[in-house]
This record gives C-alpha cells, structure tokens and sequence, in this order.
C-alpha cells in the first residue's frame, strides 16, 4: 500500500468516526444536491457492536459494492442485491424501498460533500439495542474500476486426486480410490471421499465412502463401508480420528493422514476377516488443481434483507 493509499484510508476513517460524534442536520435540498445523480461506491465499513466495544474495518471496492441513486427517486445497490426507491423522510434520514415498496434500509446522513458520504443505519426501527454499522463512501469517477482493499486474503485450493493407503490390524487392506480436496482458510481441508478397501490374501473386498476433515494438526471423519468375500456381504460404520502430515509437502493440494478407526458392525460380524480396530494411512496425490483468492470478512454483519 502506498503512501497515498495509507492517507485516504486515513482520511475514511477519521472522516468515519468524526461523523458519528454528532448528527448534523442535513437538509432535504442538500441530500437532493449532492446525494442524488451519483454511484457512491462503498469505501469504509464499521460495525459497532453494543455489547462490547470492538470496532470492525474492512474496505470494498467502487465497481462491486455501491450504492447508486438517481434524481427520480429510484436507486440501485448490487450489495443488497437490490433495486428499488428511495425517500427523504426529515432533513438527514433517508429510506430504501424495495421494487414491491417493502422497507430495506432506513439511514441517517452524517456526512455529504460533493464526493464523501458517510451514513449510519440503527434498523427500520431506529433502535440502538441491535449492531450499528457506519458506511464511509466515495463519489465513483468514470474511469475508476475499484478502491485499495486492505482485507486479509486466503486462497483456496481444491483438487482432484488419487489415493492410496493401508489398514493394518488383525488384517491387512491395501486401499485404493478418488477423492475431491478442498483446502480452505486457517489450514482446514474438507475431502469426500470413495476407496476401494483390498484384501485379496484373504478374499475379502470393500467399498468405502467416507469424508474427512483436516485442521492444521488433527484429522478426523466418518466412513460406511460394505465387505465381501464372495459368500456374505458385511457393512460397517467406522468413525475415524487422527492426525495430518499435510506439512510433509511443500505444494498445497498433497495430504497425509495417519489415524484410528473403529469399524462398528451393521447386520453380521465377521470376527476374523475385519479389523474391528484399524490404524490407516493413506496419502492424497492431486492429479487435478484449481485456485482461487477470497477475502476475510468481519463475523459479524447486518442482515441483508
């Protein structure tokens, strides 16, 4: 970011707080002046919650997130995903209607000036007991696409791989089968999966969907297996917990995992072809890798009618 970057957000953001210290009067030929005939794209965002006194930041961008009104009374806003008119109700506050005439928004100008605008929305009831949230905006020129972001990203890869393991306890599988990755924010891998369940040196054959979930350490999930050995057919529920060697590789998209399953008997038990108790291994090998970048976003947000 550079320095003049780090200046306008200063400048939101002190422009931000200043606002919400006192609610000037605004009059209705201001707000139709000013306010009116302009794309306003969304530069600062704060909520204040009452039960403790954080303060969330994040900034958007100009060509996705706006709010767009026009001289006729009618506007537009892609955040809200949302058309519909607006309305002056007293000299600062200002109503959003829905194409059906519902109620959407109900916002108090603090701030307007030819290119700032900073509004606060305490709900369609005007009540200070839910989060507020205070939206800083810019006046949006022709030829800009979109504003600095200084939220944190994440990437997320997904992936199509081969795997490959091996049960052992009081018998032996080989494993073998396909599985989708999906490796998302803090390190979590979320991987459905199908394996084929092999022990032909005892003619006993499986079929196992299951799901896995990874942190950056532990892993665990659940597995429906069904057995063969060409004269019963046995079905098992086997939760599974372990541990992620995920960090053996460099690239993302590879995993490993090392864990205890116990396989609980559906229907007949079979005592002596499979493990009632089963330490696994098995390793994901991506054959097929797609990315993309999200942004993080406060937990916290109004409710988007």
């Amino acid at each position: 970011m550079n320095v003049t970057r780090i200046f306008r957000f200063l400048f939101f953001l002190a422009t931000s707080l200043a606002a919400t210290q006192s609610f000037g009067q605004i009059n209705q030929q201001k707000i139709r002046d000013l306010f009116a005939g302009k794309r306003w794209g969304l530069a600062l965002y704060i909520t204040q919650m009452p039960l403790r006194n954080d303060t969330l930041f994040r900034t958007r961008n100009c060509a996705e997130e706006f709010l767009e009104v026009f001289p006729d009374g009618s506007f537009e806003s892609p955040d809200l995903n949302k058309v519909g008119k607006w309305e002056i109700l007293n000299d600062s506050m200002v109503l959003f209607r829905g194409s059906g005439g519902s109620r959407l928004r109900q916002v108090v100008i603090n701030y307007l000036s030819a290119d700032s605008l900073v509004t606060t929305d305490w709900g369609l009831n005007n009540k200070r007991g839910r989060d507020a949230f205070i939206e800083t905006f810019r006046a949006c020129q022709l030829t800009e696409k979109n504003f600095f972001d200084t939220r944190e990203s994440y990437t997320i890869t997904n992936t199509w791989g081969l795997n490959l393991g091996f049960q052992q306890f009081r018998a032996s599988f080989a494993e073998i089968g396909i599985g989708r990755g999906i490796f998302g924010r803090k390190g979590r891998v979320v991987m459905p999966m199908i394996n084929l369940e092999l022990a032909p040196w005892s003619g006993v054959y499986g079929l196992a969907p299951s799901v896995m979930v990874e942190d950056r350490i532990f892993t665990y999930g659940l597995a429906l297996a069904g057995y063969t050995d060409s004269e019963n057919t046995y079905f098992r529920l086997r939760p599974m917990a372990g541990f992620t060697l995920k960090s053996l590789f460099g690239a993302a998209g590879y995993t490993t995992q090392l864990f205890y399953g116990y396989n609980i008997a559906i229907g007949e038990v079979s005592d002596n072809k499979i493990n009632l108790h089963s330490i696994n291994l098995r390793i994901h090998l991506p054959f097929s890798r797609s990315t993309r970048t999200g942004k993080f976003s406060p937990d916290e947000e109004y409710e988007r009618k």
